[in-house]
């Protein structure tokens, strides 16, 4: 696999999910599974610690590289560092070469060689998410920024609480997971199939809100929640299983 990134935005799609995606990730390894038939790059990760799978999928993004005829996979043990080091040379014209267990960054102004891991070594999420019932899809709008931000302002509760009832509303409140004496709560209008309540982890559900992308959905299962957040050259999927509540 080799190619150019002609412009900075094409480095910015790049990166930008994967500096997301590290974020999630934490410590923890992923695997680019470099798809030669389709020109893109899939990524299934997985951080059982947060309970969280993440879905990445490059769409356009590489239709002029060249690709070798069998499918590839690049191990990454520290995607944070990967990350890093491909910051060094952000600028447009640099091209991208992965060649036997080598990932190498290049521009005129210098190399960067990042030596890859053993894609075995890594555990990867399931390929595919089937059989969950979705009571709703709705779409992140305005009144989510004011969500966001009190998530950031009450910093010592530590989940969101979620309510879906039939009568088509979904209740989120900021809270602590054990009394809920401080709290912020809205109120969004959208199809619901059925009653719901689930608690989940506020920092995992902060680091899907800071992904960089045009927009996103967010769609509650019984011990799920699903964001989907879609960009021109990629699409990320985080499935987020739901806290188990404080007695």
């Amino acid at each position: 696999m080799k190619g150019t990134f002609d412009t900075t935005e094409m480095i910015s799609s790049f990166i930008g999910p994967l500096k997301s995606l590290s974020d999630v990730m934490q410590d923890n390894g992923v695997v680019l599974n470099v798809n030669a038939q389709e020109k893109t790059i899939n990524v299934y990760a997985l951080n059982s610690s947060l309970g969280t799978l993440v879905y990445l999928k490059y769409v356009g993004l590489f239709d002029n590289f060249e690709f070798a005829k069998a499918d590839e996979k690049i191990g990454v043990l520290r995607l944070g560092d990967f990350v890093k080091y491909f910051s060094v040379l952000d600028e447009a014209g640099a091209s991208i070469e992965f060649v036997d267990t080598v990932f190498s960054i290049n521009h005129n102004s210098g190399k960067m060689s990042f030596k890859t891991a053993d894609p075995d070594m890594i555990d990867q999420a399931p390929k595919s998410f089937k059989g969950t019932t979705w009571y709703n899809e709705t779409a992140v709008n305005q009144s989510f920024g004011k969500l966001n931000k009190a998530m950031n302002v009450l910093a010592n509760e530590d989940c969101l609480f979620v309510k879906g009832t039939t009568d088509n509303k979904i209740e989120f409140t900021v809270r602590s997971s054990s009394v809920d004496i401080n709290s912020f709560k809205i109120q969004v209008d959208t199809p619901v199939s059925a009653d719901f309540e689930s608690l989940y982890r506020k920092d995992v559900i902060q680091m899907v809100f800071r992904t960089p992308c045009d927009s996103i959905s967010v769609s509650f299962a019984e011990r799920l929640a699903r964001f989907d957040c879609k960009s021109k050259n990629y699409e990320l999927t985080y499935y987020v299983a739901k806290k188990a509540q404080s007695k």
